[in-house]
């Protein structure tokens, strides 16, 4: 036979622990951010800044990525190509892909360019050819 007390106690215990979670949070936990690019390639300074405020996971292209995880995702190096491929919607390659992923699972993303890049989109350098 079911002791309808100990189900009820059960219950009141579980519906307790969720809403403490969701109204107490913990203002010194970190918020996790999937980082897709070699880490040991960033800016020593944005790197610090991002595990000073994020928890910071590495992503592995050979791994389903589990956006629900992660709060925001940042593409560090991006190339041009990943930029015109998210502005057009374009899925052939694994980052591609999980930028179209995030954008469909309303996950944020922040693109970092690739040096190169960053300094002709500033006009720090004259284009000549090709960007890549």
């Amino acid at each position: 036979m079911i002791d309808r007390h100990l189900i009820e106690q059960i219950v009141e215990e579980v519906v307790k622990n969720l809403f403490g979670a969701k109204s107490a949070p913990n203002s010194k936990s970190k918020h996790n951010i999937l980082a897709v690019g070699d880490l040991g390639k960033v800016d020593p300074n944005i790197l610090e800044v991002l595990e000073e405020n994020w928890n910071v996971l590495p992503y592995d292209f050979s791994e389903e990525a589990e956006l629900h995880n992660v709060m925001r995702v940042i593409f560090l190096d991006a190339s041009q190509d990943l930029f015109v491929k998210g502005a057009l919607g374009i899925c052939d390659t694994p980052e591609s892909e999980l930028l179209s992923a995030c954008i469909i699972d309303y996950v944020p993303v922040t693109l970092i360019p690739k040096t190169k890049l960053y300094k002709i989109l500033n006009g720090e350098k004259k284009q000549t050819g090709s960007i890549l």
